[in-house]
């Protein structure tokens, strides 16, 4: 091989290495470039996700605290409904009792035999009014 040959190759060689360091510039550059959107985003979004996180952790603790409210609300309400049934139960026998009594005390009533009373009243006053008209003359 003779010395041209020799220059000939050698910059042949002398180009591919400028092309390869061309695309190897090339790509260091947009590596770079994407770092730097990499490294923005970062800065900007890492700080509002861990704000969002905050205010869904704090949403999340009131949403448990309300829940726990709600509960305590039903168990309440639970006791509150146990005793109106057993107030109603009590007020329906109370109202039963009356009723039964009612019912008997009105048998009574109609059971009186207001003839014989009448009878018995008009005989006491026939007694009672001799009596008066004698202890009128002692005045």
């Amino acid at each position: 091989m003779n010395m041209e040959e020799k220059n000939n190759e050698v910059l042949e060689q002398l180009k591919e290495i400028r092309d390869l360091n061309k695309k190897r510039v090339f790509w260091s550059r947009i590596t770079a470039v994407l770092m730097a959107v990499f490294v923005i985003l970062t800065a900007t979004v890492v700080p509002t996700l861990i704000s969002t996180l905050k205010i869904a952790s704090d949403t999340m603790i009131t949403a448990n605290d309300t829940l726990i409210q709600a509960q305590s609300i039903m168990t309440d309400l639970t006791t509150t409904v146990e005793m109106m049934e057993t107030t109603l139960d009590s007020v329906t026998k109370l109202v039963n009792d009356s009723s039964k009594s009612i019912v008997e005390s009105f048998d009574n009533i109609n059971s009186i035999d207001f003839e014989g009373l009448n009878q018995a009243i008009e005989d006491l006053g026939n007694v009672v009014e001799p009596l008066s008209n004698f202890f009128k003359k002692f005045k």
